[in-house]
């Protein structure tokens, strides 16, 4: 029993060091889209190293407002609600609050995130469904088309 403590102690280490450093990488990432300063290499190299700085426990910063209404609203929400900053306007419903009887869940038992790395998860989440496969770069900075040739 001793043995199984210390797996899943060192599992759920390693488990929030992983989040840490992907919303770190995440938001690095999202940085750049807005800003749109690095290319590449360059990219590659500012992201890896963010997400070493998560691993490490490094302090996560705000993240920065790229000018879309939806998508500041959407980012800046998240990262208010993983940072404990954001607190509901009014209170859930109580058929919300409440948990289905163990008897319906079938499988085994996982226990949850703690609400910190729930609120970090939901937060890269939301930042990289803006930024997969580059769509806010395109967005905010559209590629710079030639002037085609007069038609004669």
């Amino acid at each position: 029993m001793e043995l199984a403590e210390q797996h899943g102690a060192r599992a759920t280490t390693a488990a929030e060091a992983a989040i840490r450093a992907y919303v770190h990488g995440v938001l690095r990432a999202y940085t750049v889209s807005v800003r749109n300063d690095l290319f590449d290499t360059d990219l590659v190299d500012a992201v890896t190293a963010a997400a070493n700085a998560g691993r490490d426990g490094a302090q996560l910063d705000a993240p920065v407002k790229c000018g879309l209404p939806r998508v500041d609203r959407a980012v800046q929400t998240a990262y208010g609600e993983a940072m404990g900053t954001r607190k509901r306007r009014r209170a859930l419903p109580k058929q919300m609050t409440s948990r289905p009887a163990s008897s319906y869940l079938t499988g085994p038992q996982v226990e949850p995130l703690p609400r910190e790395l729930e609120g970090l998860e939901s937060l890269a989440r939301t930042v990289e469904s803006h930024i997969r496969a580059g769509a806010l770069r395109r967005e905010l900075h559209p590629p710079v088309v030639p002037d085609a040739a007069p038609v004669a």
